[in-house]
Parts: structure tokens; C-alpha cells; sequence
């Protein structure tokens, strides 16, 4: 059994316990966390009283889970950057867009109320189909 060995008994190797070793505990962790990587782990053997035996056991489910599901977490980051950058780009060609169209109506001395109008459109458009425009 492995734990920290003080005047002929082995002590709970967390930091400041005091209880004696009650069992061995196995910490695997990931070697690797990119997605591409095969995944293996390294075990560590570390001696544990009852109480923090149960707690290790605990945290290690939950870090070999975490590292699961990494890959596909990290995708959704990914999407979620791509179409907020789509949507940038968008809303900065509408904004050129509207920018050209309201030079053009002051060119031809359209009234302000009309360009309101006609600016709310492009509003309507550029907020798509799901908001009642047609885009």
C-alpha cells in the first residue's frame, strides 16, 4: 500500500489529513486532451484514507468525463464563431448597402420622412425572414 510512512504506519497522502490509509486509490489522467490524439491515460497509485478515497474517485469520473466531451464542445465553439462572423459580415454589407442607398436619396432630395421609411425596410431586410423581413 503506498501512502506517506511516518513512525511505522502510512498516513492519507492529502495534504494536512492525519487519518491512516484505508485503501490505494488509481488517479488516471488524460496524457493528451487535443481531439486528433489517441486517448490514453497515466495512472497514478496513491495511498488514501476512506474519506478522500471516495473524493479522488470522484474527481477523476468527473475529469475523464470532462475530457470526453472536450471534442464536442469544442466544435460548438467553433460553429458559434463561424456564423457570428457570418453574421457580421452581413450586417456590414447591409450597413455599406444602406449607406449607398441613403446617399443616393439625399443626392435626388428625397424628404426626411421618406429615407426614414425607406431605411426602416432595410432594417426589415437585413433582419431576415425570421423577423418578418424578406431577406
Amino acid at each position: 500500500m503506498t501512502g506517506t510512512y511516518r513512525h511505522g504506519r502510512t498516513y492519507c497522502q492529502a495534504t494536512g489529513c492525519q487519518a491512516r490509509v484505508r485503501r490505494a486509490a488509481e488517479i488516471e489522467l488524460p496524457v493528451a486532451w487535443e481531439q486528433d490524439r489517441e486517448y490514453t491515460t497515466l495512472t497514478v497509485l496513491v495511498g488514501l484514507c476512506a474519506h478522500h478515497g471516495r473524493e479522488i474517485d470522484r474527481r477523476v469520473q468527473a475529469l475523464l468525463s470532462a475530457r470526453s466531451v472536450l471534442p464536442a464542445l469544442l466544435t460548438v465553439i467553433d460553429c458559434a464563431i463561424q456564423t457570428e462572423g457570418d453574421q457580421h459580415q452581413r450586417l456590414c454589407d447591409l450597413q455599406a448597402q444602406l449607406d449607398v442607398a441613403e446617399a443616393a436619396l439625399a443626392a435626388q432630395g428625397v424628404e426626411n420622412g421618406e429615407m426614414a421609411a425607406v431605411h426602416e425596410m432595410v432594417v426589415m431586410l437585413a433582419r431576415g425572414p425570421e423577423a418578418g423581413g424578406a431577406a
